[in-house]
């Protein structure tokens, strides 16, 4: 399909609500961005955009929080562009919206403290399109919090508590939108500056920057020394190596942080008892808690249905956890199902968890590209 004709499908399919969400998600990267220059350069003025003060978090002081939260702001918004079909008019849209920002806020590309020119430039490496090594120093950063340990858990059990109000205004902000594409709706640009000059600056770098061992976040040595995409998983956990017994004493100890689910595996549809930290729709048995009905004898099926409160009758066999027959039902990532809108709230949620209740986990599944 030629290039331009493929970038008309694109547009059609756009959203107003995916629109809006990317949008939204931008000015959040700017406004944390604005904040992180107030907090780490106090001597280094700069003319605020952004009047909204939505960040109203009581650590926004503190430098190292602050750098973290701007990046994860960052990082669900190139997600969520990507899983929006990453539309050329789309970034071009967003990237005259930065340029007049950074060309309004009086930073100067080439004059500015070295860490913040990183940030700037990598910002409108991912608006080109890339962003790579963003990618990979997100997954290969230092974990704040053990993933072993009871407090990993208990921050999961908080993201996913803080999440929920987040992912309710999105779904009303879908359902308000619904029916309506791209074109139906303006997202207004309330930047005055200039971004002419901004954009010739970046078009001279672009591509070719010099990070000079910069890293967005602390990484983690062990696992660069063998590569962001190796498939060692010795510091994760192998979930299928638990007992079928311990996972259905884990669920009837805890039945709220599980659910009777519809996800990916490989490319095709499977109904799976699911951990409520699973966010995503396309998962990996080995390196998340995800378990398909073979695992279980029919006793233990049993008693997961029960201690869920899932009917056991064929009219509900959407829901019920049952062994199942081996099916070719694939998913094709161009298939239009909507699955990218739960990948949006998703994304929607975990962010805000993030930058406004308090959360301190970002999901390692999001540092995988995910497919629409």
């Amino acid at each position: 399909m030629p290039k331009q004709q493929e970038l008309i499908q694109t547009q059609k399919q756009l959203s107003a609500y995916d629109k809006q969400t990317v949008h939204q998600l931008f000015r959040l990267s700017l406004e944390w961005l604005e904040k992180y220059v107030e907090v780490v350069y106090p001597d280094y003025k700069i003319r605020k955009q952004i009047h909204d003060d939505n960040i109203k978090r009581q650590d926004a002081n503190d430098p190292n929080k602050v750098e973290g939260l701007f990046t994860g702001a960052l990082f669900g918004f190139k997600v969520t562009i990507e899983i929006a079909g990453k539309p050329k008019f789309l970034y071009d849209e967003v990237k005259e919206e930065y340029y007049k920002w950074l060309g309004g806020s009086g930073i100067d590309v080439n004059n500015c403290p070295e860490r913040l020119r990183h940030f700037l430039v990598e910002v409108n490496e991912i608006l080109e399109g890339r962003g790579d090594k963003f990618e990979r120093d997100i997954a290969n950063r230092k974990w704040q919090i053990d993933p072993h340990s009871p407090e990993y858990e208990e921050a999961i059990n908080r993201l996913f508590t803080n999440i929920q109000e987040p992912l309710g205004n999105a779904r009303r902000e879908y359902e308000s939108l619904k029916g309506k594409s791209h074109k139906d709706i303006k997202i207004e640009n309330n930047f005055a500056g200039s971004g002419e000059q901004v954009k010739k600056v970046f078009q001279e770098i672009s591509g070719r920057y010099d990070y000079q061992g910069f890293h967005f976040l602390p990484q983690d040595d062990d696992r660069s020394s063998v590569g962001v995409d190796s498939s060692n998983v010795s510091r994760g956990i192998d979930f299928q190596q638990r007992p079928s017994s311990v996972i259905v004493r884990n669920v009837k100890q805890d039945p709220n942080h599980w659910r009777i689910d519809e996800v990916i595996i490989n490319g095709e549809r499977k109904i799976a008892l699911v951990h409520h930290s699973v966010l995503d729709e396309e998962v990996d048995l080995n390196s998340q808690p995800v378990y398909l009905p073979q695992r279980f004898n029919q006793e233990e099926i049993n008693e997961i249905n029960r201690v869920l409160n899932i009917s056991q009758s064929p009219a509900s066999s959407s829901s019920y956890y049952h062994q199942q027959e081996p099916t070719n039902s694939s998913v094709s990532p161009s298939q239009d199902n909507n699955s990218g809108k739960g990948g949006i709230f998703a994304i929607i949620g975990v962010v805000s968890a993030l930058l406004i209740a308090g959360g301190v986990v970002i999901k390692k599944r999001l540092s995988r590209k995910i497919k629409r």
